[in-house]
């Protein structure tokens, strides 16, 4: 068998190797030096790298970076990376976000979402000291300080590294995820944001209302919470809030009275009737 590598100059069999898949490339390393060179060579996983990112939403800064020095590496942590359901503080505020109400949020709110109306969707930006700027609610009596977001720890239950849940003021949380092509949405039982351009209603199914998974069902407690004006309470490990948690918040706020309290509420009663009627047997 001829062995293309001992005729052909070394930069064409190198392009030769280069139309060759990743797991091709692993088998050609180990024939022997000469095609583990071909094989390995920065190159052909610049290629890789460039054909495998194109059609994608999002590649970070430091594996674009990496690719210009170690374009292999780059490649194999691109694939891990695009399954990370969390965002970094730079990517938070870096990205410029699209928002759109989910229908879920009530005929009022999605009458003035523009992208309901089929135009361009609000865009918002996170900024690092902790407050957002839009290109619509400013525009209609919401100021800056109106909106402050945070990280938290857990939402509909579940737990994540630091970044897989945003929270804005006391509004249900913003839980982090994927799409196929790299990309970050964020959602919460009620509205959903895009790190990349939002498609129109009806052009992407992927993200419409119901093939997302943060439904008010999922974020019951959250919403509740929202909806009765109770602040955001603690949750369990698991990303749950808990009964005993959720049962104290509206305790504390006035909302449910416990027999406790129902029982204090008779006694006042009946000490203020008793000394009525003392009053009214006084000479």
């Amino acid at each position: 068998m001829i062995d293309p590598e001992q005729y052909l100059p070394i930069e064409l069999f190198t392009t030769v190797v280069s139309f060759l898949n990743p797991k091709e490339l692993a088998t050609c390393a180990q024939v022997n030096t000469g095609w583990c060179d071909a094989a390995t060579d920065k190159s052909v996983w610049q290629i890789k790298c460039k054909n495998l990112w194109a059609d994608k939403k999002y590649v970070s800064p430091q594996l674009q970076h990496q690719m210009t020095e170690n374009p292999r590496q780059a490649y194999k942590d691109s694939l891990n990376d695009c399954k990370r359901a969390y965002v970094t503080m730079e990517e938070l505020c870096g990205f410029t976000w699209n928002f759109r109400f989910k229908e879920s949020a009530g005929y009022h709110w999605t009458e003035n979402d523009p992208w309901w109306q089929g135009k361009s969707p609000i865009q918002m930006k996170f900024l690092e000291n902790g407050q957002t700027i839009d290109n619509f609610w400013q525009n209609h009596g919401r100021a800056i300080a109106d909106r402050r977001w945070r990280f938290i720890e857990r939402a509909a239950g579940r737990a994540g590294p630091t970044g897989s849940f945003i929270q804005v003021n006391n509004f249900p949380p913003y839980v982090v995820s994927r799409t196929k092509d790299w990309g970050f949405v964020m959602q919460s039982c009620w509205v959903v944001y895009t790190s990349f351009p939002m498609p129109p209603l009806g052009q992407c199914p992927a993200l419409e209302d119901e093939a997302l998974e943060i439904t008010t069902e999922v974020m019951r407690s959250e919403a509740m919470m929202y909806n009765i004006g109770v602040e955001f309470p603690g949750q369990d490990n698991n990303g749950h809030i808990t009964l005993l948690q959720l049962f104290a918040q509206l305790h504390q706020n006035g909302v449910i009275f416990d027999d406790n309290d129902m029982d204090d509420e008779d006694e006042d009663d009946m000490d203020q009737n008793d000394d009525e009627d003392a009053d009214v047997e006084e000479p």
